[in-house]
């Protein structure tokens, strides 16, 4: 599923933040690191990470801080050893409208310590 919004434990922080019972976020940040062999056309695109993956962990914070994005810099990257054609990796810094700044790590060529589908 791509929609991380009807995941349980995604609904669950986005209602304790809106409670205010731990306080206002301020930061928000994700780190996603997988080394999936898709083959195809994620192989061979310019920015198979951010094209086809990011989106959904950036909707994600969209859902769980309840704002959106105004800017965003991002450093995309091949590291040595990745299969892509394209930059397999980023990081991304996101202001969004209520002031949180959201920073995002990932890699689509990092087979060492994976993380989960949704990012920790």
């Amino acid at each position: 599923m791509q929609n991380r919004r009807y995941l349980s434990n995604i609904r669950t922080l986005r209602d304790v933040l809106a409670s205010g019972t731990i306080g206002k976020p301020g930061f928000v940040c994700a780190d996603f690191f997988l080394g999936p062999h898709f083959g195809g056309f994620r192989d061979v695109i310019d920015s198979p990470l951010i094209f086809d993956m990011a989106i959904h962990t950036s909707d994600q914070a969209r859902f769980i801080t309840g704002s959106d994005p105004v800017s965003v810099y991002c450093h995309e990257f091949n590291p040595a050893g990745s299969w892509y054609k394209g930059n397999a990796s980023a990081v991304c810094i996101f202001e969004f409208t209520n002031g949180i700044v959201f920073r995002y790590r990932g890699s689509w060529c990092a087979e060492g310590a994976p993380t989960s589908w949704e990012s920790e």
